[in-house]
């Protein structure tokens, strides 16, 4: 074996281990990104549906009797048999506050955006400017971007207060 053909056999197992190595580098990369995106879509499920018992927003707000005020960060709901529950943004994290008790409901939420909505009386659906006459609402909840690099998702959905008098 001369050194020309030495020399050609390392260069060889070299490229083929950088070929194996980007190969392995691709398929963790491919793992991470399932990985967040799937936490990112048990968040928004918890932040707008709930998990176990607790509600979340969009099952809160269809149970709901009214909205307390029209706000565009936090969402305040009056029930008809039970006490108001309102839900915010602090630190990252989805709040549902009822009873003076305050439950975790999501994380890395970074925004709750709200708007509210009621019929006039020739039937349209208009933006609301009276939390009396609010009884549709429509919320999107930002998740993620939690440093300089990351990707922020984006989730919209919204209720009917069916228990609107």
């Amino acid at each position: 074996m001369t050194l020309v053909e030495l020399v050609i056999g390392i260069a060889l197992a070299a490229s083929a281990a950088t070929v194996c190595a980007s190969m392995m580098k691709a398929g963790l990369q491919t793992y991470l990104y399932a990985l967040r995106q799937n936490s990112i879509l048990a968040e928004g499920k918890s932040a707008l549906f709930g998990s176990g018992s607790l509600l979340g927003i969009e099952a809160s707000a269809r149970q709901s009797a009214y909205f307390v005020a029209l706000s565009s960060g936090d969402l305040n709901l009056q029930f008809a048999a039970k006490p108001s529950v309102r839900y915010s943004v602090a630190y990252q994290t989805l709040i549902q506050t009822a009873s003076g008790l305050s439950t975790r409901q999501a994380q890395t939420v970074t925004a709750l955006n709200l708007n509210y909505y009621n019929m006039d009386d020739n039937g349209r659906i208009i933006e609301s400017t009276s939390a009396a006459r609010a009884s549709y609402m429509t919320v999107m909840v930002v998740f993620g971007k939690l440093n300089s690099g990351g990707r922020s998702y984006m989730m919209y959905s919204g209720a009917q207060s069916r228990n609107h008098p």
